[in-house]
């Protein structure tokens, strides 16, 4: 197939694109565009373990010698200014142009930064987690300081806060919701986690968000929060949500909303544009989505791929998710509808931290929220297709999965 196939974003979706394309035997030319200057490396680490040690290096999604043998070629410090989608042309800052056969856009999505000037972040009062440079630097000013502010209690929150527990710092957390992780699971499980991360030694600050900030001398930080308290701390991290990084495709009518959207086949509606991961929403069931995860980017990237060798092919998938976090391994399968009256049923003991959540909808099960239980994840994301047979009314103390599933075969 003697097309060429340009990627804009070296994240996990756009190097599992090119890296799918390749196993199934795409034999065109591929080039990948990413604005940072280093290899491409994995993104979960850098809340964690790459925070904890300046003896951790970053972990590459491939070694240098992949794009060599093959034959991708990756162009790091390239800004993509702008897309001719008449002429099939990319235009970088210094405006070369680059042609392609078929797009695809993996840009991820940014940071919601709050009212706070960039000044203040290059200055280090404040921070905030995108990319390695970020990471690097909050590693260097964790090192240096013991009492630490969040703003914002969603996964890269907790990760880091649980990271600089572990750290030894005194850890502040503050949330503008009465939830931890709100957007991503039940209040149940909100509960439970709040509870036992206090008990661990975090600090939360509910319902209340960021209103202003003063630094002094000492290079204290008084954070105003929307109530008027104040809190004073050595070092601010922002961590208040994200948005779809889709600054490059505002000069050009994507769709009606002006937003990347795209079709089950993961096209948008300018012919041979695709787009995957963070940057584009996509229809689940009857509700329109965005998902951050790994497991999405990497999933839609090989649709992609096929897709773009001509096999049609819809996206359907189980979403999953997971965060480790102090001892905590949480892991997920499918959504929660917070919208939703939910009826959860447990599994395991909560007491012991090592439980899961089956999250029940009118009698239809919608999510499995699991901490510190591997085997329960693994068996419903094998067996999701099934799930509307697993009923409240089955559940008991010593229920088995396991056994239930290989019942119905």
């Amino acid at each position: 197939m003697d097309i060429k196939v340009l990627i804009i974003g070296a994240g996990h979706a756009g190097i599992e694109t090119a890296a799918s394309l390749r196993s199934f035997g795409f034999s065109g030319k591929i080039e990948i565009f990413d604005q940072e200057n280093t290899l491409p490396y994995q993104k979960p680490p850098l809340s964690k373990s790459y925070i904890k040690s300046f003896n951790t290096k970053e972990a590459l999604l491939r070694s240098k010698e992949w794009y060599v043998n093959n034959k991708i070629d990756l162009k790091l410090n390239t800004n993509i200014k702008f897309i001719d989608h008449k002429n099939k042309l990319l235009s970088d800052e210094k405006d070369n142009l680059f042609h392609y056969d078929k797009l695809v856009i993996a840009t991820g999505s940014k940071n919601n930064l709050l009212e706070i000037n960039t000044k203040e972040y290059q200055k280090g009062n404040f921070f905030s987690l995108r990319n390695l440079e970020d990471s690097k630097r909050i590693r260097k000013k964790i090192s240096e300081i013991h009492t630490i502010t969040i703003i914002g209690a969603g996964f890269i929150g907790l990760e880091i806060a649980t990271t600089a527990l572990q750290l030894n710092k005194d850890v502040t957390i503050i949330e503008n919701s009465e939830n931890v992780m709100g957007r991503s699971i039940s209040k149940d499980l909100s509960t439970w986690l709040i509870n036992y991360y206090t008990k661990s030694g975090i600090k939360f600050i509910f319902n209340k968000s960021f209103k202003s900030f003063k630094s002094d001398k000492n290079s204290i930080i008084n954070v105003v929060l929307s109530d008027d308290t104040k809190i004073s701390s050595e070092m601010i991290l922002i961590s208040a949500g994200s948005q779809p990084n889709d600054v490059l495709f505002k000069s050009i009518k994507v769709n009606e909303f002006n937003k990347i959207k795209v079709n089950s086949f993961l096209e948008t509606n300018i012919n041979d544009i695709y787009a995957i991961g963070d940057c584009c929403f996509f229809d689940y069931y009857s509700k329109e989505i965005r998902l951050e995860s790994i497991q999405n980017a990497t999933d839609q990237a090989k649709t992609v791929a096929k897709n773009i060798l001509g096999f049609k092919e819809q996206y359907n998938f189980v979403p999953w998710f997971w965060s480790d976090q102090l001892n905590i391994k949480l892991q997920i399968v499918g959504l929660v509808d917070l919208n939703s009256n939910v009826e959860i049923k447990v599994l395991g003991s909560q007491e012991s931290s090592k439980f899961s959540n089956f999250v029940f909808v009118d009698n239809q099960l919608q999510a499995v929220e699991s901490i510190n239980s591997p085997g329960h994840h693994l068996i419903m994301k094998s067996n999701w297709e099934k799930r509307h047979l697993l009923k409240k009314d089955l559940f008991t103390s010593d229920l088995n999965l396991k056994n239930f599933f290989n019942s119905l075969n």
